[in-house]
């Protein structure tokens, strides 16, 4: 049975705001996602229904079951595939924050509606889930022997996560399993004189549970410039289980 309303045992919340400020009489709603869908005009998770008893969100008499955001807000779109892709990799819940008849666009007003905040939740744990930190995918830049931290990013057996990395400087690119990474323990790394790399994670094997991964960024030069770009494709055909490849 299906449990996806204030019934599950959750822990852990954190809020990622979608607008400026909180509207009044929002609607939470405890998300158990079952597929991250994308379309034309927006990004949608569909939640599993609930199980007899267990109640429904509803929008007035309208059971809602689907959060979308839209592709034109590009980076609110991506941050909120990411957090979805850590929540169905990892069996965590989405709590999504929404007002009445707020849509986005394709969405179906019938039982869609998009979020103004969306928080990730562990069922069941008493164990921390940090935040996703995702990179600007813009410039940043970082100072000799200092750290920037970006993840947990989540992988199921079907995924692969792909980092690049270009700049000026000279900068070193490390990921690591579980952790965020240390020069003396990463998964891989990139180290040479630029602030340029390529990594790739494979997810691990079928049927294994989705396993979180952490991006680090680590100064060498007195001050180096650097963009990072994070993906979660689709693992290619043939690929090597948990390995990690940097071409």
């Amino acid at each position: 049975m299906s449990r996806t309303s204030s019934q599950l045992p959750t822990a852990c919340l954190a809020m990622m705001l979608l607008t400026a400020a909180e509207p009044a009489l929002a609607i939470t709603y405890n998300c158990l996602p079952v597929q991250l869908v994308d379309e034309v005009q927006h990004i949608r998770v569909e939640c599993a229904r609930p199980g007899q008893g267990e109640g429904e969100p509803l929008d007035g008499t309208q059971p809602i079951y689907v959060f979308a955001v839209p592709h034109s807000q590009a980076d609110l779109a991506r941050r909120f595939e990411f957090l979805a892709q850590t929540a169905i990799a990892a069996g965590m819940v989405l709590q999504f924050q929404y007002t009445s008849g707020a849509l986005a666009a394709g969405c179906n007003a019938a039982d869609c509606r998009k979020p103004w905040a969306i928080g990730l939740l562990s069922p069941g744990r008493d164990v921390r889930i940090p935040f996703v930190a995702w990179p600007a995918s813009t410039i940043e830049t970082v100072t000799q022997g200092s750290w920037r931290v970006f993840g947990p990013f989540g992988i199921s057996e079907h995924r692969r996560l792909v980092v690049t990395m270009a700049g000026s400087g000279n900068a070193d690119l490390y990921v690591r399993r579980d952790l965020p990474p240390t020069t003396t323990d990463a998964t891989c790394k990139v180290t040479n004189s630029t602030s340029t790399g390529n990594l790739t994670i494979n997810g691990p094997k079928l049927d294994a549970k989705g396993v979180p991964y952490y991006i680090g960024v680590l100064g060498v030069a007195s001050v180096s410039a650097y963009q990072l770009n994070v993906t979660i494709p689709l693992k290619a055909a043939g690929a090597v289980d948990d390995s990690c490849t940097s071409p």
